[in-house]
Protein backbone atom coordinates (compact mmCIF):
# COMPACT_ATOMS: atom_id res chain seq x y z
CA UNK A 1 0.00 0.00 0.00
CA UNK A 2 1.49 3.57 -1.15
CA UNK A 3 -0.93 5.53 0.91
CA UNK A 4 -4.05 4.79 3.02
CA UNK A 5 -6.64 7.59 4.60
CA UNK A 6 -10.09 6.48 5.54
CA UNK A 7 -12.07 5.12 3.05
CA UNK A 8 -9.03 5.75 -0.05
CA UNK A 9 -6.13 3.63 -0.50
CA UNK A 10 -3.51 4.06 -3.15
CA UNK A 11 -1.26 0.97 -4.46
CA UNK A 12 1.04 -0.05 -7.27
CA UNK A 13 -0.70 -0.93 -10.51
CA UNK A 14 -1.36 -4.94 -10.70
CA UNK A 15 -1.09 -6.71 -13.79
CA UNK A 16 -5.06 -7.57 -13.30
CA UNK A 17 -6.01 -3.79 -13.27
CA UNK A 18 -5.05 -3.86 -16.90
CA UNK A 19 -8.75 -5.01 -17.65
CA UNK A 20 -10.22 -2.38 -16.01
CA UNK A 21 -8.01 0.18 -17.13
CA UNK A 22 -9.32 -0.96 -21.01
CA UNK A 23 -13.11 -0.44 -19.42
CA UNK A 24 -12.29 2.91 -18.00
CA UNK A 25 -10.17 4.06 -20.80
CA UNK A 26 -12.90 3.48 -23.10
CA UNK A 27 -15.80 4.92 -21.38
CA UNK A 28 -16.71 7.97 -22.95
CA UNK A 29 -17.33 9.97 -20.13
CA UNK A 30 -13.85 9.13 -18.78
CA UNK A 31 -12.78 10.34 -21.37
CA UNK A 32 -14.04 13.83 -22.14
CA UNK A 33 -11.45 14.05 -19.27
CA UNK A 34 -8.52 12.19 -20.09
CA UNK A 35 -7.56 12.11 -23.57
CA UNK A 36 -10.25 13.09 -25.20
CA UNK A 37 -13.35 11.00 -26.28
CA UNK A 38 -11.57 10.29 -30.13
CA UNK A 39 -8.82 8.58 -28.08
CA UNK A 40 -10.14 5.64 -26.27
CA UNK A 41 -7.54 2.95 -24.79
CA UNK A 42 -7.55 -0.93 -26.00
CA UNK A 43 -5.32 -3.63 -24.41
CA UNK A 44 -2.34 -2.74 -26.28
CA UNK A 45 -2.72 1.03 -26.16
CA UNK A 46 -2.44 0.35 -21.95
CA UNK A 47 0.29 -1.82 -21.95
CA UNK A 48 2.25 0.19 -23.75
CA UNK A 49 1.27 3.21 -21.87
CA UNK A 50 1.24 1.92 -18.11
CA UNK A 51 3.11 -1.31 -17.85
Amino acid sequence: MLFEKEKIKVRQLQPEDKYLLVKWLSNPSVLEYYEGRDNPFDLEKVNKKFY
